[in-house]
């Protein structure tokens, strides 16, 4: 769980986030910024219960602010709405399940 909090921590960090906001300012190449919307926009609908990351949603909403459009949240990204990882279990299919 510690190597994944040092994740966040550094995606959610506002020097991390001010720097792709002006990376999708600043760049030529379409494809991307829409990759970096796409991740800011999934970062931040995981972190959405979460104060400590404020800062991704911060820039979400400074971003929908100054008019730049986000792809659609993809339905696989949906499985963000977990609060935490699910068990682990070996086996030939996945278990996922959605309650």
């Amino acid at each position: 769980m510690i190597a994944r909090s040092g994740i966040h921590d550094e995606v959610a960090s506002k020097a991390f986030c001010e720097m792709l906001r002006d990376l999708v300012k600043t760049t030529q190449h379409e494809n991307l910024r829409n990759k970096i919307l796409e991740l800011i926009q999934a970062w931040g609908f995981a972190f959405r219960n979460n104060s400590k990351y404020r800062a991704v949603q911060d820039t979400v909403n400074i971003l929908k602010a100054e008019c730049y459009k986000f792809p659609p949240l993809k339905e696989s990204d949906a499985m963000f709405s977990a609060d935490s990882a699910p068990e682990w279990a070996d086996g030939e299919v996945c278990h996922r399940f959605v309650l």
